[in-house]
């Protein structure tokens, strides 16, 4: 279930929000034990805006709230997941043919919590393992499972000729692990977009990137992907 609001401000500015409710309903996750597992329901709250400046430069923003309740296993509760904020803008600048972007996102998930009562009666579990039990329900004192995110990308796109275009692009992520900043792993890297316009409706994308990480008293990572597509344009 969902609705949206829409209002142009001015010439050059507009604005919007946006609510959504999402019903989850109870299912048996594996066939051999009989235990049900009935996810929260979601509400989720997005507000936004774009913005033109003079020339050909525009700002858009967004910021979403979604918020969730606590899922049950055999009619008990058992996990609060919290909720998550997603903050995103976007900076636009067309130079001719070409242009320059600039974006940044940031993610925050608040910390979840596992009800102390969810191992009172284990036969709500049909005797799982310890090891299983461990599986389905570990938590590190103050280390998030899904961390916090800040990513940052600045990206130029050129027009080589009508039928070839490269993009050029910079990009970092810092990974909150914990609730102090930089705790996690910082991947930075770099990457190449060549695009090849077969026909008016054709495209073929490539993607070259290259991408680093590193953390306290971690080993690095060392990231090479590449990718091609096609892009049909009706």
């Amino acid at each position: 279930l969902g609705a949206t609001w829409v209002h142009q401000v001015s010439d050059n500015f507009v604005i919007g929000l946006g609510l959504s409710y999402q019903i989850k309903t109870e299912y048996q996750p594996l066939q051999e034990y009989s235990w049900k597992y009935k996810p929260a329901n979601e509400i989720s709250v997005t507000g936004g805006f774009d913005l033109k400046f003079p020339g050909t430069q525009t700002l858009t923003g967004d910021a979403t709230g979604i918020f969730y309740g606590n899922d049950k296993m055999n009619g008990n509760e058992v996990f609060s997941s919290g909720s998550r904020t997603l903050l995103d803008l976007m900076y636009k600048k067309y130079i001719g043919y070409n242009k320059f972007s600039a974006m940044l996102f940031y993610s925050i998930v608040s910390e979840k919590y596992y009800f102390q009562n969810v191992f009172s009666d284990i036969n709500i579990l049909n005797n799982l393992t310890p090891t299983e039990i461990q599986l389905l329900y570990s938590q590190v004192d103050n280390v998030k499972l899904n961390p916090n995110r800040l990513y940052m990308r600045a990206a130029f796109d050129q027009r080589l000729t009508p039928s070839i275009s490269m993009g050029y692009g910079l990009f970092a992520s810092v990974f909150e692990k914990t609730v102090s900043f930089f705790s996690g792993y910082t991947v930075y890297g770099l990457m190449l977009t060549p695009d090849f316009k077969i026909s008016p409706s054709v495209n073929i994308p490539l993607l070259l990137k290259y991408s680093r990480g590193s953390a306290a008293n971690k080993p690095d990572l060392q990231n090479y992907t590449v990718g091609a597509g096609i892009s049909l344009s009706l």
